[in-house]
């Protein structure tokens, strides 16, 4: 399989169950309200549309330049661009619901008052601490290696490979 088909089913999965979470979640909160709410597939076309974003940002953000630097800078470089594209898209998309429906600029939240930006906001912070969570885990892949990563979570024993262990010790400051 390709490496790019792989990251992004890689991130399809993950982000379709992360999701998938916040879907449930928005029913249960939704219905104690009396509020029926059914979101056929919406978590599914979300980590589609979504993944498909990450995996051009990592196709063309050139993050070599960031490789000697502390790993929070590419995360939160990958983080800056998928949220500014995310926006965008998010944008676009109120834009065409609302030439749907007759009204160019009825579907904005921010022109619903104080409860739709409540409502923006309270959906954008859990797909912020997803991103931060996948964007972190991916860069501390790849400082270590993938068999190192693999060893440590499926085959016990805290002592890294030779090859993780001397470039884990001359990057940090610290002593192990």
């Amino acid at each position: 399989m390709p490496d790019r088909l792989k990251n992004y089913l890689e991130m399809f999965v993950y982000l379709a169950m992360c999701f998938a979470i916040l879907e449930v979640h928005k029913i249960f909160v939704l219905h104690q309200y009396g509020i029926e709410y059914r979101p056929h597939g919406v978590a599914l076309i979300k980590a589609l549309i979504l993944s498909k974003l990450m995996l051009v940002i990592d196709h063309f953000m050139g993050l070599e330049r960031f490789r000697s630097r502390p790993l929070i800078y590419p995360v939160m470089i990958r983080l800056a661009a998928t949220l500014a594209l995310l926006i965008l898209y998010h944008v676009a998309e109120l834009l065409v619901k609302g030439a749907l429906h007759g009204d160019l600029l009825g579907d904005f939240p921010a022109l619903r008052g104080r409860v739709g930006m409540i409502s923006l906001v309270g959906e954008s912070v859990p797909i912020l601490l997803i991103l931060v969570l996948f964007y972190s885990f991916r860069e501390v892949l790849r400082f270590l290696g993938k068999r190192w990563m693999h060893e440590l979570f499926f085959v016990g024993g805290m002592q890294p490979p030779e090859r993780a262990g001397q470039a884990a010790a001359g990057r940090s400051k610290y002593p192990a």
